[in-house]
């Protein structure tokens, strides 16, 4: 009869010796009646319970006529390999079946041996895991609860994507469909959206130092528009539509406001002399009052002329406003008596 498994393995349990030997008992009658109940003791095993099988056991003692004390295990192996049975009428069979038999058996037992160890132990592939597919476009929480449940250890890396939404996962590695081992590491690269770039300092430069900055901050020009001003030089940003320190998506795009050098001035005629003065200084302009020629009229407070008409005109320059003065009367000589 075959030895208990567990002495070409000594990682198989006595439980699991139970199962093997009752599996191979000679007597159909103890022998499993069935696969399932078969099964039942395989699985009872695996899964840390008691089977059905139970190793034959009985006390040392010594024969009813006073013999020998036998060895333990001769008696155990005596009584769960005995046949009880009558014995048989039949003839022999021939040498060679009994060895074909025996050969038969013993790889039946080395065969259910190794399936029991390998259920127990997590040998032929029990260690295997499958990279799932779903996880790119998944959250970064859910991915990585699907990886934890596959005992594989996820790593995140973060990285900017305009077209990912922050949170979601980019890609993965490996590929899904690759067979890994248990605990072996899986990259998930989750998106943290749109990435972001600060507006430089834009004003006070001129246009084209203006463009540099917005391309090298990773921002995109849209356009200028001019406008007058009374101190900001040509071509110099008084501007921009974004404020300068703001934090924007990058490729977010700037326009910029560029002083053309003009300044807007309007007739002052007709208008008190004093305020046309006050007003065309404040436009950084150049002002000289003149008297107007004494064909003008009357004297009077008002602009009887301006020099430059109304528009634009640079900045700084002059402008002549003449005004009707009273005219100057001629000192009297004096008169010498004759005598």
């Amino acid at each position: 009869q075959p030895g208990a498994p567990s002495r070409h393995n000594p990682a198989l349990t006595e439980q699991m010796d139970a199962v093997v030997l009752r599996a191979l008992e000679k007597d159909k009658a103890r022998r499993y009646q069935s696969a399932e109940d078969f099964r039942a003791d395989v699985e009872a095993v695996v899964a840390g319970r008691t089977p059905t099988a139970r190793l034959p056991t009985i006390e040392i003692q010594r024969d009813l006529f006073g013999g020998a004390q036998q060895d333990s295990e001769q008696v155990t192996r005596r009584l769960a390999f005995d046949d009880s049975g009558p014995a048989s009428t039949s003839s022999r069979p021939p040498t060679g079946l009994i060895w074909a038999g025996v050969l038969f058996v013993v790889a039946v037992v080395v065969a259910v041996a190794l399936w029991v160890a390998s259920i127990a132990t997590g040998g032929f592939g029990a260690d295997d895991r499958t990279m799932p597919r779903g996880l790119n476009g998944a959250t970064a929480a859910s991915a990585q609860a699907s990886l934890r449940a596959l005992d594989l250890n996820p790593i995140v890396a973060r990285q900017a994507s305009a077209a990912v939404d922050a949170g979601d996962v980019i890609r993965s590695s490996p590929a899904a469909g690759t067979v890994l081992r248990k605990g072996d590491s899986v990259r998930l690269w989750v998106s943290t959206g749109t990435a972001q770039a600060t507006v430089p300092t834009l004003t006070g430069v001129t246009e084209d130092v203006a463009k540099q900055r917005i391309a090298d901050a990773k921002l995109t020009y849209g356009s200028s528009t001019t406008q007058n001003s009374t101190d900001v030089p040509a071509g110099t940003v008084i501007s921009a539509s974004r404020d300068s320190g703001a934090v924007v998506d990058q490729g977010s795009t700037v326009d910029l406001v560029v002083s053309d050098g003009l300044v807007a001035l309007k007739d002052w005629t007709g208008q008190p002399v004093e305020e046309a003065r006050s007003a065309l200084q404040a436009l950084g302009l150049q002002v000289r009052v003149e008297p107007a020629p004494a064909s003008c009229g009357e004297p009077s407070d008002a602009v009887y002329y301006q020099s430059v008409g109304a528009g634009t005109v640079p900045q700084g320059s002059s402008v002549v406003l003449q005004q009707c003065q009273a005219a100057e009367q001629p000192t009297p000589s004096e008169t010498v008596p004759v005598g």
